[in-house]
């Protein structure tokens, strides 16, 4: 016979050839008949790569993953090093899914495999980080008494328990107006949550007091309130966690922004004040712990003239250590045209995305802005 060709005698039943990369055609003879069958064998293909943890970057070994194609599934495992192969994969259009428990489950869709392509598909899996198993917690404030109100629920918010009244404000968010509110804030770090509120004078808009109280058994039970500052600020605390480090930005009447540090889990509070220069104001912070000792601050730093604004952006700090010393603030926007004074800082990838909202002043809808920083 020709090379590639064979001729074969008393034979009925399945006929299969093989590939030396691995692939594979079939066919069906019936006995004492005879047939001509042509065989067009492709290379099949690999599927490689690497999966990490996003927040650390280290490897994730024993992860399941699965590569879906057709009706076809193949499964495979990553190894200590955080690697994995699957080979014998003919062409296709693949869906491919990466399991492991203590990570939140990561799906990529049309992964396109063509004849003997060996595809790298590198994976960083976020951490499963919240609070233990499906506990909620949601605190607010009644405007009427001044009460910081607190309801916890243990099934994922389908019910919740009995109303806990936490502490007491006497801020006023209307300096015209007696509309009472704590403007509270709450972070959590596996079972260890963290509340915090402002107070002031009865009737004044100013906060002189920031208000923190922990709970380290997923909020069953929760010690006393401590003081964690007396800066005069506008309230709105907006806090973050991680580990033992507990990290709260308030706003300053004068444009400063004062960034209150625990490093023992709300036993003990110091602060650092960021100040302007010039005819500048800070404000709207927001503050994130995404992993590590790694924090980021973002902010609008506003330029007035007068009493009008004459220009806006958005800048980013960061701290490698906790918190303890910031990095030089850098641009994420500038200038942010028609800024609200709303930013806002989540982690993708490792990385900071800087969401804000830009538009007219009056009331009317806002542009959402989301921006990562290179």
């Amino acid at each position: 016979p020709l090379p590639g060709s064979a001729n074969i005698s008393g034979f009925g039943g399945r006929l299969q050839a093989l590939g030396r990369e691995g692939s594979a055609l079939e066919t069906s003879l019936a006995t004492g008949s005879a047939a001509t069958s042509t065989f067009v064998l492709q290379r099949s293909g690999t599927i490689e790569g690497r999966i990490t943890r996003m927040d650390t970057g280290r490897a994730v070994g024993a992860v399941k993953i699965q590569a879906r194609a057709g009706g076809n599934t193949v499964l495979a495992r990553s190894s200590s090093d955080g690697r994995y192969r699957i080979t014998g994969l003919p062409q296709g259009s693949y869906r491919m899914s990466f399991d492991e428990k203590s990570f939140v489950v990561l799906n990529r869709r049309d992964i396109e495999l063509t004849p003997g392509e060996a595809k790298i598909i590198d994976v960083a899996l976020t951490p499963a980080v919240s609070l233990v198993g499906d506990t909620l917690v949601v605190a607010t404030t009644n405007r009427e008494t001044g009460n910081v109100l607190l309801r916890r629920s243990g099934d994922g918010g389908q019910s919740f328990g009995a109303v806990r009244v936490m502490g007491r404000t006497h801020l006023s968010i209307d300096c015209q107006e007696p509309v009472i509110d704590a403007l509270v804030g709450l972070a959590a770090s596996g079972d260890t949550v963290h509340l915090a509120w402002s107070d002031a004078k009865a009737g004044s808009c100013i906060s002189t007091e920031l208000q923190v109280r922990t709970s380290r058994d997923d909020g069953v039970t929760w010690k006393p309130a401590r003081l964690a500052s007396e800066q005069h600020t506008y309230g709105w605390p907006e806090p973050t966690a991680r580990g033992a480090t507990l990290l709260i930005t308030l706003q300053r009447p004068d444009g400063a922004i004062v960034v209150v540090r625990s490093t023992d889990t709300g036993r003990t509070f110091r602060e650092t004040v960021m100040k302007p220069t010039g005819d500048q104001a800070l404000g709207a912070a927001d503050i994130l712990l995404p992993f590590g000792s790694t924090a980021w601050l973002v902010y609008a730093d506003v330029a007035y003239r007068g009493n009008d604004i004459a220009s806006s952006r958005v800048r980013i700090k960061t701290s490698t250590n906790g918190g303890r010393t910031w990095s030089t603030a850098s641009n994420v926007v500038d200038p942010a045209a028609k800024l609200r004074q709303a930013v806002n800082v989540a982690a993708a990838a490792g990385k900071p995305v800087v969401v804000f909202s830009t538009g007219k002043t009056d009331g009317s809808s806002a542009d959402i802005v989301a921006v990562h920083p290179q």
